[in-house]
């Protein structure tokens, strides 16, 4: 609504957004909202992408100590778990690329100073996102823990 003040120029009536126009205000109050929805529904994949790497990559696991067991060595690639201990290697979970299986290098490779702190039946499985060099970030576990990890 608006009043004639005594020089004949409309007013503008300011109301509770002190004059702002409303459909921007209202505009952008749904693109907060929105983006705080796409937000939460990124992150909840997130998440499930995780769980399914971690499921996916405890079956892995389970191939690698069967085969150490069964050929009295840990494998040197996930290759050599197909076809006898796996049918095949299962793709990581949303967010994640492909599988690194990293194994210390051998006694014979490895300085005396070294080999003290290797555990030289140690291995370790990763799921990495990004450029095979970096494998960063990732989700690990290794055969010194059962926790899976994951470095941002």
């Amino acid at each position: 609504m608006s009043s004639r003040p005594r020089n004949g120029a409309a007013q503008l009536n300011r109301g509770a957004l002190g004059g702002m126009p409303r459909r921007p205000v209202i505009y952008m109050i749904g693109a907060v909202l929105l983006l705080g929805v796409l937000r939460a529904i990124t992150g909840f994949l997130d998440d499930a992408g995780q769980r399914t790497t971690i499921r996916r990559g405890d079956s892995i696991v389970v191939a690698i100590e069967t085969f150490a067991r069964t050929e009295h060595r840990y494998p040197d690639s996930l290759t050599e778990l197909v076809p006898g201990y796996l049918s095949t290697i299962p793709r990581p979970g949303r967010g994640f690329g492909y599988w690194r299986l990293w194994r210390p290098p051998s006694h014979e490779q490895t300085p005396g100073a070294v080999r003290a702190f290797h555990n030289p039946s140690a291995w370790a499985l990763i799921a990495c996102s990004d450029a095979v060099m970096t494998c960063y970030p990732s989700l690990s576990r290794s055969s010194r823990d059962s926790t899976w990890v994951y470095d941002n």
